[in-house]
């Protein structure tokens, strides 16, 4: 038979494919490169799209975002489809702007179930990354889908807003597991270019031999250890380079014994020769 000049349903599935080509990550840097009306309009499907349940960004030199502007990141942020599940943002350098824009982009969604932040430095002043952080976890605390947060290699969590992040385990009604690494094998690192390079770059953010927005140190450990004794969803946690003193993890692991709902935490220290897993049954 052939197929009928027209129906219905023609015009949903013409949309359904260009907000899926939008969508493509080939597509949105090449109409960012093009710029102006190109990238407007790109981002304007991609918000549109219902058929991609996870999105990968990788802002890495030579991954096609180069020399990508906090202007358009937030533009992109802001325009990610409300639909998605699960979102990743690697080897990200932008001002504060970005975070607030993810912040409020997960407060509106209603399917968001994995978060993870690979590499993500804000080049600001020293309360830039900590008070961008503060927003992404009250967003976090907020969100009733969210079922997995990874931070890694940040700025947006450390001692000087553990209470913010102590409070969004109090609140969070959904996440089970929590994964954190912090900076500290990039304290001081000399050998490896691409960790120098790192610390180089963020050291303005370097106080002290730590990284006060990047690594939870023993008085924060003692503030976070409050809202994770009080959560009602958590699962599992890891932390791992974040120079915890032993005396906190058997403080924090004492905590743990008291909340009903967590059954392994996993440490991973610098100066731990291994990891150290708690199972709690």
């Amino acid at each position: 038979d052939e197929p009928l000049a027209m129906h219905d349903n023609y015009a949903s599935l013409n949309n359904l494919i260009r907000t899926a080509f939008a969508s493509s990550y080939g597509a949105l840097q090449a109409a960012r490169r093009k710029g102006g009306k190109n990238w407007t309009e790109a981002l304007s499907l991609m918000s549109k799209g219902t058929v991609m349940n996870y999105m990968n960004f990788d802002f890495r030199r030579g991954s096609g975002w180069d020399d990508m502007t906090t202007t358009e990141a937030v533009q992109l942020i802001k325009h990610l489809p409300l639909t998605i599940q699960g979102l990743a943002i690697f080897c990200a350098e932008f001002k504060p702007e970005f975070i607030h824009a993810l912040s409020e982009w997960i407060r509106q969604t209603k399917n968001l179930k994995s978060l993870a932040i690979h590499f993500f430095s804000i080049p600001e002043n020293r309360e830039a990354g900590r008070d961008a952080g503060s927003s992404l976890a009250s967003a976090l605390a907020h969100s009733r889908t969210m079922e997995t947060v990874c931070l890694c290699e940040t700025n947006l969590i450390g001692s000087r807003n553990a209470s913010d992040w102590a409070e969004f385990f109090s609140k969070s009604e959904s996440v089970k597991n929590f994964i954190c690494h912090g900076l500290s094998e990039f304290a001081g690192y000399k050998k490896d270019d691409t960790k120098k390079i790192f610390t180089v770059r963020n050291k303005h953010h370097y106080l002290g031999r730590t990284f006060p927005d990047g690594m939870i140190t023993n008085e924060g450990f003692k503030i976070l250890a409050k809202g994770i004794k009080s959560s009602a969803c958590l699962e599992t946690l890891e932390f791992q380079n974040h120079r915890m003193g032993k005396s906190i993890v058997a403080a924090l692991r004492s905590t743990l014994k008291m909340n009903e709902s967590i059954r392994e935490i996993r440490f991973w220290e610098d100066n731990m020769k291994k990891r150290q897993k708690e199972n709690f049954t």
